[in-house]
């Protein structure tokens, strides 16, 4: 559980960060319809990120086994795209990262 928290809070301060990033990007007569834009993109992946997570867990259980590990194997699929994501970030930004680091 106490993962499970640690997680949220860090996606939840890393989009504290981004909003006014974004907000920033564009021209004042923009900023609104850009920070609209960002809020419907965060409400639409939460949405399929719910979906589709129900999914797996009506797919498991439709397969004989309990609701609890149709839990457990959509929580861990979400976990394995999770680190799939962040080893792909990490492989595309490596000249990128290491650059920064070399000059700090």
């Amino acid at each position: 559980m106490h993962s499970i928290l640690h997680y949220s809070s860090s996606v939840q301060s890393f989009l504290s960060v981004v909003q006014p990033a974004v907000g920033l990007s564009f021209q004042s007569h923009l900023a609104g319809k850009a920070l609209t834009s960002f809020n419907l993109l965060i409400f639409l992946g939460a949405f399929i990120m719910q979906w589709f997570i129900g999914l797996v867990i009506d797919l498991v259980k439709s397969f004989g086994y309990t609701e609890i590990i149709g839990f457990k194997t959509a929580f861990s699929v979400f976990l394995l795209l999770s680190l799939t994501s962040y080893i792909f970030f990490l492989i595309i930004n490596k000249n990128h990262i290491f650059f920064k680091i070399k000059n700090m």
